[in-house]
């Protein structure tokens, strides 16, 4: 099975191989899950193509819930594309 072309879902793997002396090895099972599907962050404060003079903006948004979400990095460029530093 070609592992590009696994749809989302729980999968099941694993490995077998023949013996020299003959019979097989096999592996343990392992799960895993395949989720393509980005999580839903928004970034709401401040609002785009705003301005402020406050140099410690608060930022305000939400993140996805979903199972397999994880953690949160915001950053922060300098000038008005993410190319800055």
């Amino acid at each position: 099975m070609d592992a590009a072309a696994l749809a989302d879902g729980t999968y099941t793997a694993e490995a077998t191989q023949q013996l020299s002396g003959g019979g097989t090895a096999t592996t343990a099972p392992h799960t895993f899950t395949v989720d393509t599907q980005p999580p839903a962050v928004t970034l709401d404060t401040p609002a785009q193509d705003s301005s402020t003079t406050d140099t410690t903006p608060g930022l305000k948004g939400a993140i996805g819930i979903a199972k397999g979400d994880l953690g949160l990095t915001v950053k922060i460029y300098n000038g008005s594309g993410t190319g800055g530093t």
